[in-house]
């Protein structure tokens, strides 16, 4: 009874976010496209590995399911902001590739091997930063850790996502606080940096992800990676 209520739940909130304007309910948008196109590729994938990604993409739909009302709960927060035309929640999130980049006429083997990331120390010097409200420093520690898992491309592409928005949401901060300052409204700092403190909430359950997505990935079957957006281009 209390899994049917909550299918309910959240059938409604996706059917609200689908109908909603481009503009608002941003945060929200982007979580709902996600779980359609994740929903698409799963079936993908499925046929390539016999059914052994259906774990991972399972995992990721769920958490994106059960995040969608947290999101709207944010867009709600943002929603002042918004309607006056500032974008907040609008310009930090990007929409994964609706189309893989991935051939599976052409499957190549990885030489790079999975190795766990520790997450740990970056995440503890994130949040020292993020206290002190240094973007400079969250940029700069988010990207260092971007670079170092470039160093296994094949793999953490989760954990390498959350970082890139990170830094992507440390980058708009300053210009989404001008925006409001123009528009005669109050600063969304504290509102965004709430929204930076979520992605690192995020970096366990991203990391478990990557684990179980690590022996398919190790096959030449990049699942995940291939779909997700390079979040850091076009950013200085």
């Amino acid at each position: 009874m209390k899994l049917a209520l909550l299918g309910i739940i959240l059938l409604t909130l996706s059917q609200t976010v689908s109908a909603s304007s481009p503009e608002t309910n941003c945060f929200a948008h982007h979580i709902h496209e996600s779980i359609v196109i994740n929903t698409a590729r799963k079936h993908f994938y499925s046929r390539l590995t016999k059914g052994h990604s259906d774990e991972v993409y399972n995992l990721l739909i769920l958490t994106e399911r059960l995040s969608l009302p947290m999101a709207l709960v944010y867009d709600l927060r943002a929603s002042g902001f918004q309607k006056k035309g500032v974008p907040v929640f609008c310009r930090e999130f990007v929409s994964i590739n609706a189309t893989s980049t991935f051939d599976p006429s052409n499957i190549k083997i990885p030489t790079d091997k999975f190795v766990p990331f520790n997450y740990g120390p970056v995440k503890a010097q994130l949040k020292k930063a993020i206290a002190v409200g240094d973007m400079d420093a969250v940029k700069r520690l988010s990207l260092d850790a971007v670079v170092e898992l470039n160093k296994t491309p094949s793999y953490h592409c989760m954990v390498k996502h959350i970082f890139e928005s990170v830094y992507r949401f440390a980058y708009f901060l300053p210009k989404q606080v001008e925006a409001a300052r123009n528009a005669g409204l109050k600063s969304p700092s504290p509102l965004l940096i709430d929204g930076i403190k979520l992605h690192l909430l995020a970096l366990l359950g991203s990391a478990q992800i990557d684990k179980k997505s690590a022996p398919i990935q190790a096959q030449g079957i990049p699942v995940l990676c291939a779909e997700l957006p390079h979040l850091l281009d076009g950013l200085e």
